[in-house]
């Protein structure tokens, strides 16, 4: 019950993007073929397609259960869900906080490696060669090939991130 609560607030933030991404006004170039609004409203509406098709997914699966006499009672919350949902919410207000000090390439594989712990991913070895290996491929088509500025850190963190991007 409670993903579909997400999933309507998930529609609700989608629906907004999609009618504001609508109201950007249109600047091209000669080699545009997208738009400014275009990848916005693109991405909206494919996100909103996907989630429509979850939601549908998730009430067969919510009727099946409730037919099988399987599942969570109505009102009945999974505490250990919760708990996780809020050590995740946590970790990204502290992610947000510090990203400016700490650096987006050392607190970016710290979060990745914990958040991957948090989901009970028990092999660590992979937890920390996917971490670094993923934000590394981010930090090289975000930082190099797109010029996007990334947070660097301060002090030597600074210093190294010059050599990343």
């Amino acid at each position: 019950m409670l993903e579909l609560i997400f999933n309507t607030v998930l529609a609700a933030a989608l629906l907004f993007f999609l009618i504001a991404g609508g109201r950007i006004p249109e600047l091209s170039s000669a080699g545009d073929f997208v738009e400014a609004k275009g990848f916005p409203v693109m991405f909206s509406a494919i996100a909103l397609v996907l989630l429509a098709a979850d939601t549908v997914r998730m009430g067969r699966e919510l009727t099946a259960a409730k037919r099988n006499g399987v599942g969570q009672a109505a009102g009945e919350f999974d505490s250990a869900k919760i708990y996780k949902v809020a050590i995740v919410l946590a970790m990204t207000v502290v992610y947000i906080v510090i990203v400016k000090t700490a650096g987006f390439v050392p607190l970016s594989v710290l979060f990745t490696f914990a958040a991957l712990n948090l989901l009970k991913s028990r092999n660590q070895v992979f937890n920390f060669a996917f971490s670094l290996a993923a934000v590394l491929i981010l930090t090289l088509i975000f930082g190099r090939f797109f010029g996007i500025a990334l947070p660097r850190g301060v002090g030597i963190l600074k210093t190294v991130s010059f050599y990343l991007y």
